[in-house]
C-alpha cells in the first residue's frame, strides 16, 4: 500500500506541478492581455479625443472664417475691378485700404507690407501703378484654386503676377497672393 502510494505520489507530484505551472501561465498571459487592453484602449481613447478637438477647433475655424467673409464688403464683382480699387488705393497712398482688398486673414500681414511699400519703395509701387496704366493686363486660369492677373509692363516679358479668390459668401474677388 506503501509501494502504491509512492507511485501515485511520484505521478501526481509532477502532474500538480504541470497543472499549477499551466495555471500560472494563463495567469500571467491573462494579466498580459488585460494590461495590454488596458493601454491600448487608453490609446485609443487618446486618439478619439485628439480627433474630437481637431474637428472642434476645425469648426471654429470654419465658423470665423465664415465670419470674417460675410463682413467683408471690399472687392470687385471681378478681379480686374478688385484690382482697379487696389491701383487706387495705392495711388491714394492708403495702406489700410489697400489691405483690405486682400482675404480677411491675410489683411494684418498685407496692411504691414502696404506701409513699408509706401513708406520705404514708393517707386516700385509707381513702377507698378505704371504697368498697370499702360501695360497689358491678362488673365490666368491655370491656377487650381484661384484666378491670376498677370500685369505686363510696356515692352517687358515678365509680369507682375496677383492671384485672387472669389469671396463666395458675399460675391467678390480678394487679393490671396502679390
Amino acid at each position: 500500500m506503501k509501494k502504491l502510494f509512492l507511485i501515485l505520489f511520484a505521478f501526481a507530484l509532477p502532474a500538480i506541478a504541470y497543472i499549477s505551472f499551466v495555471i500560472y501561465t494563463n495567469w500571467k498571459t491573462d494579466q498580459e492581455i488585460e494590461r495590454m487592453y488596458q493601454n491600448s484602449t487608453a490609446k485609443y481613447r487618446k486618439l478619439y479625443q485628439d480627433a474630437v478637438e481637431y474637428e472642434k477647433l476645425k469648426q471654429e475655424s470654419i465658423e470665423e472664417e465664415t465670419k470674417l467673409l460675410k463682413q467683408d464688403t471690399y472687392g470687385g464683382k471681378t478681379p480686374e475691378e478688385t484690382l482697379k480699387l487696389f491701383v487706387q488705393a495705392l495711388k491714394q497712398k492708403d495702406p489700410e485700404l489697400a489691405s483690405k482688398y486682400y482675404l480677411p486673414w491675410k489683411q494684418e500681414e498685407a496692411k504691414k507690407e502696404m506701409e513699408d511699400w509706401i513708406n520705404n519703395k514708393y517707386e516700385k509701387v509707381q513702377l507698378f501703378i505704371q504697368a498697370y496704366e499702360n501695360g497689358k493686363v491678362q488673365r490666368d486660369e491655370s491656377y487650381a484654386f484661384s484666378l491670376g492677373l498677370n500685369i505686363y509692363p510696356e515692352g517687358e516679358k515678365y509680369p507682375y503676377i496677383i492671384k485672387f479668390e472669389l469671396n463666395k459668401i458675399n460675391q467678390i474677388w480678394k487679393i490671396s497672393e502679390f
